[in-house]
């Protein structure tokens, strides 16, 4: 088990607002969220102002067995906090993934594998860089908390 801090990137913080206060700029609500993995064989860094279309310090690691990202279900808000850890997201390491090296998550509005729409909610680096064999299930729990 690991803990990391994620940063919610700036089309997160917007999004975050425009559903929540609306006004001249509201926006309907995602659902489902979806989490999926970053690869650290070209990571150089995650930004603030990453979107899906465009994040030049990394690429999604796709070499896990699901079709889709994996969903993120999340359990009502406790303590100003949400949560999947009922049901944390598992990534099943497919045989292309055998001895890759993974860098962190991201969270995304769209489900599709390799896709560069819908919303990029935020980046998170693993404590360390993870290092996966054939059949490694990879459960990811995550947390945001507003405080």
């Amino acid at each position: 088990s690991r803990s990391w801090h994620n940063d919610i990137v700036n089309e997160g913080k917007n999004y975050l607002l425009n559903v929540a206060f609306g006004g001249a700029a509201a926006q309907s609500q995602a659902s489902p969220w979806y989490i999926s993995i970053v690869d650290n064989a070209t990571w150089t860094a995650f930004a603030a102002g990453d979107i899906m279309s465009a994040h030049a310090g990394w690429i999604e690691w796709q070499d896990y067995s699901a079709a889709t990202r994996v969903e993120w279900v999340d359990e009502s808000s406790t303590a100003q906090s949400k949560s999947n850890s009922v049901t944390s997201a598992d990534f099943t390491v497919a045989a292309g993934g055998e001895g890759d090296a993974l860098k962190g998550i991201f969270v995304t509005s769209n489900n599709t594998k390799g896709g560069t729409t819908g919303f990029l909610w935020s980046t998170g680096a693993f404590s360390a860089v993870l290092n996966v064999q054939e059949n490694d299930v990879i459960k990811v729990t995550y947390t945001v908390s507003v405080t």
